[in-house]
């Protein structure tokens, strides 16, 4: 359905064609979180940081980070801002001067 510049367009597709959607979406998502916990566990260990003082540090449990490290599960948004905090790495200073950078073009 469209509508004029001032309104919303609305998606024609199907509820299947969306459900599907939805399904590579999720997969993509998966696959991305499956590499990140291992990337993030390979910068720890150069780094020499333990598990244990990770989870201690983000209050998390060590079963929790050791899963994630491993690529087994995903942790909450906070949990990784908290961790990758840890490993020396501000995520949301990171993208306050990403933001930054784009506006000053």
């Amino acid at each position: 359905m469209e509508m004029n510049a001032d309104s919303i367009t609305v998606n024609d597709s199907s509820p299947l064609e969306d459900s599907e959607s939805a399904r590579q979406a999720a997969s993509t998502l998966n696959r991305s979180a499956e590499k990140l916990g291992p990337q993030v566990a390979q910068l720890a260990n150069k780094m020499k940081v333990k598990q244990t003082r990770i989870a201690l540090d983000c209050e998390i449990s060590r079963i929790s980070v050791n899963r994630f490290f491993r690529g087994r599960s995903e942790i909450r948004a906070s949990d990784l801002v908290n961790v990758l905090r840890v490993l020396g790495i501000d995520l949301q200073k990171e993208i306050e001067i990403r933001l930054q950078n784009l506006t000053s073009y």
